[in-house]
């Protein structure tokens, strides 16, 4: 119960913009999880586009109002994610942040990377970059990890990627 109250606390002493991309972060990681647990990932990434595609009243921010917003968004993405799904939530966090800025209007880029240490597994690893920086997974993930092609770059239809 004491927990509980520190963190009734804390959410008290912040400010009305920062209880708003709690909430927000909060409604889209829950279900971004669970479409990733039950759904094809493409389905997933349809899902994602769909959210992205509708458009914010980010018209009314000034751009230094807006990239505050945007910082806020990455915040409240990462503290709500590591504090519901802890463990490695960097692909439902990904998701989450990607579709908010592409409905802020800001071009953002999915990116999935891999790696392999000498006698371990393959590890994968997924971040977000925009305007040639990475906004959330980790500056150093492009480094790190070997990038696959950015996923907003690519076509909806699996067909059209054998086409091209």
């Amino acid at each position: 119960m004491r927990r509980l109250r520190k963190h009734f606390g804390k959410l008290r002493r912040l400010g009305w913009r920062e209880r708003v991309a709690l909430l927000q972060a909060g409604v889209l990681l829950v279900p971004v999880r669970l479409a990733l647990v039950v759904l094809p990932f493409r389905s997933v990434l349809r899902m994602a586009d769909r959210v992205g595609r509708t458009r914010a009243l980010s018209s009314r921010y000034s751009p230094d109002d807006e990239n505050a917003r945007l910082h806020r968004i990455v915040w409240a993405v990462k503290v709500v994610g590591n504090r519901i799904f802890p463990g490695n939530p960097c692909l439902t966090q990904a998701l989450v942040v990607h579709a908010l800025y592409r409905r802020s209007g800001r071009h953002a880029d999915l990116r999935i990377g891999v790696r392999r240490e000498p006698g371990a597994a393959l590890e994968a690893h997924a971040w977000v970059e925009s305007s040639g920086e990475v906004v959330i997974g980790g500056a150093d993930s492009s480094h790190n990890y070997t990038p696959l092609p950015p996923l907003s770059s690519l076509p909806h239809d699996p067909a059209d990627i054998l086409r091209a």
